[in-house]
């Protein structure tokens, strides 16, 4: 029993270094191995000349030799064929056949200095006993080369029969079942080209063959693993797909060598195939639509999401895990769609330690030669830190605009509030020295009119600063003609006073829109304001109307226009053409502020005025468009993206 152990330890021993040495071939070459198999040979011939068996209680022989060095070199013979190709497997078989004719020749040699030397040579040594060393031991050589020679072709041959021809046979055990039926092969024809004729033949084959399938059942499971496991992820396998089954034998040679220069440059894309899957840091996919099914996701998937390959390919729905979609339950098909999508998309993953991660993806179709979409590769990577980076952009320029309307306020308030403070300065100084009552009356009153202009000027810097400075609006679906009717009723009682006649014209059309009522309504009302104010007589006509997507409005007077080189410069802050001031006193904000409100609402705000004859401001404002949120509130509204497009 120890030495069945003994033989078994030997055996795995022999088959896990035969394995180790082919996994690191690619970075060490195959010479290792070749180096291996050539000393298995001469191990195998060495032990065999000295005809070493073991015999085990229960009836049976082991041989080291035969039992263990000729399985394991079948598999190294197995294993080349199925990763490098024909032409290795050939060159592979080749050299061992060399290997034991030299050892036959050599042999033979011997073989006549024993028998042919004259008398007075004196031979010494194992070699020296014609008991052993002779004609007999000559066949069972010969036998052993014959048997070894066939051994691996069959080996090859029964591999690739069943690959090619039966299907339902799970491919981790034809490895198993070729090297049986080659150590088979092996038993017979060795026994009956060494001992047929001889007591010996019916003694031996039964022994031989229930140990040599023992060996071959016991080293199977580490062949079939290897080769369909691990093997495949070497930058050389060329597999056994589209070969014939007799191909070992019967090769044209010039299709060798258009087949090895194939072999070769599939070998080398391999090679560059794996080295950018394996190192690129994107994540690399192809899938399949029509089946619903993933076919291949690069490493770089588990390295970025933290989650197992393997789950994809075991289970699509797996996918899900990395979404961050906050509960929703997303159909596979709607997850399909995302990933075949030819747009870039941005969208969330949360890993498996609750870090959410920003990625970008876009796929690309694969066609057949007939222009059919076929398949959809994509690429993702990740873009958390180049978010992070625009963020900080993002804020920073946001702090460089808010810093350029407080510098921009604190100038034109500074600017602007100096000559009334200092004309009310003026005036408390003469209200001082002046006694008599009627003129200190109107200086009081003008001082009132003064601070009331003052506030209004106050009120407009504060209105117009708060409006560029993006604050939150709220929005909501308001009616023009509401607003133009009341902004109307608001100031008939001005246009009453100055005799101007009044006149609306409203669209009966649907003239809902999304924006802030109390905001239209300002622009509106400086609009109806102004026309009262810089008209002295005439009329004022208010219209509104429906345009493609946007509703409109214009208030047309007939005052005193404004003059053709004024007209760019209307809405600029503290601007006021010299009819304006002439005519009446004003903040020169009204027009800035209408042209920052209409801004905000995505609209436009037009003017045509001919001096002396009359002006006509239009409002123009998108029925929907993008809500109005401040700057603060648009970088969190981006951050709060759904994982998947909205026509999902």
């Amino acid at each position: 029993m120890i030495s069945l152990l003994i033989f078994v330890f030997q055996l795995s021993l022999f088959t896990l270094l035969a394995l180790v040495l082919h996994y690191y071939s690619p970075r060490i070459g195959l010479a290792p191995l070749l180096f291996a198999i050539g000393g298995i040979i001469g191990l195998l011939n060495i032990i065999e000349l000295n005809s070493l068996s073991i015999a085990l209680e229960f009836g049976y022989n082991l041989r080291p030799a035969a039992h263990v060095f000729v399985p394991v070199s079948l598999m190294i013979i197995l294993v080349l064929y199925v990763v490098h190709g024909t032409r290795s497997a050939q060159i592979a078989v080749i050299g061992i056949i060399g290997i034991d004719a030299l050892v036959l020749i050599t042999f033979l040699f011997l073989l006549a200095y024993v028998n042919f030397s004259s008398p007075d040579t004196i031979i010494t040594g194992a070699f020296a006993d014609d008991t052993v060393f002779n004609l007999f031991f000559t066949r069972s050589m010969v036998a052993s080369i014959v048997a070894y020679t066939a051994d691996m072709l069959i080996l090859i041959i029964v591999y690739q029969g069943i690959y090619n021809h039966l299907k339902w046979i799970p491919k981790l055990l034809i490895p198993g079942i070729a090297i049986v039926v080659a150590l088979w092969t092996d038993s017979v024809l060795f026994n009956i080209g060494a001992f047929l004729g001889t007591e010996l033949f019916s003694l031996r084959i039964p022994s031989d063959v229930v140990v040599k399938t023992f060996v071959g059942i016991w080293i199977a499971p580490f062949a079939g693993w290897y080769l369909t496991q691990i093997a495949p992820e070497s930058p050389d396998f060329l597999g056994a797909d589209n070969r014939e089954t007799f191909a070992i034998l019967f090769r044209h040679r010039h299709r060798d060598k258009q087949l090895e220069t194939l072999e070769n440059e599939l070998r080398v894309s391999r090679s560059v195939y794996n080295q950018l899957t394996q190192h690129i840091e994107e994540i690399f996919w192809l899938i399949d639509v029509d089946q619903r099914q993933i076919l291949y996701v690069s490493p770089a998937y588990e390295r970025i999401t933290g989650y197992s390959v393997e789950s994809l390919y075991k289970d699509f729905n797996n996918v899900m895990q990395i979404f961050h979609s906050q509960g929703r339950v997303i159909p596979q098909k709607v997850i399909l769609r995302f990933l075949s999508s030819r747009q870039n998309i941005e969208f969330q993953i949360i890993r498996p330690n609750k870090v959410v991660r920003w990625m970008r993806a876009r796929a690309f179709p694969v066609e057949d030669e007939q222009g059919n979409i076929i398949r959809y590769a994509g690429v993702a990577e990740d873009i958390t830190e180049r978010k992070k980076l625009t963020e900080q952009d993002f804020e920073l320029a946001v702090t460089r605009e808010r810093m350029k309307i407080l510098h921009e306020f604190i100038s034109d308030a500074s600017h602007d509030l100096k000559t009334p403070l200092s004309s009310m300065m003026l005036k408390l100084g003469l209200l001082e020295k002046v006694e008599d009552e009627n003129r200190r009356s109107e200086l009081r009153q003008e001082l009132r009119e003064r601070a009331s202009h003052l506030a209004e000027l106050i009120t407009d810097l504060f209105t117009l600063s708060r409006i560029e400075g993006h604050d939150v609006i709220e929005v909501q679906s308001i009616n023009l003609n509401e607003i133009v009717e009341t902004v109307v009723l608001d100031t008939a009682i001005l246009a009453e006073e100055k005799n101007l006649n009044l006149s609306t014209d409203l669209s009966q059309e649907n003239l809902t829109f999304e924006g802030n009522a109390e905001q239209m309504n300002r622009v509106i009302s400086n609009f109806m304001t102004n026309a009262i104010r810089y008209t002295s007589e005439g009329s004022i006509r208010i219209q509104t109307w429906l345009e493609d997507d946007k509703v409109c409005v214009n208030v047309q007077d007939t005052g005193i226009g404004i003059p053709a080189d004024s007209l760019d410069k209307v809405f600029d802050r503290f601007y006021r053409t010299t009819e304006a001031r002439d005519t009446q006193e004003g903040t020169g904000l009204g027009l800035a502020i209408a042209k920052a409100i209409a801004d905000r609402h995505h609209g436009e705000i037009m003017v045509d005025s001919i001096q002396s004859k009359g002006s006509t401001f239009t409002l123009k404002i998108p029925k929907t468009h993008d809500k109005i949120v401040s700057m603060t509130d648009s970088r969190r509204k981006t951050q709060e993206i759904r994982v998947l497009p909205p026509n999902f």
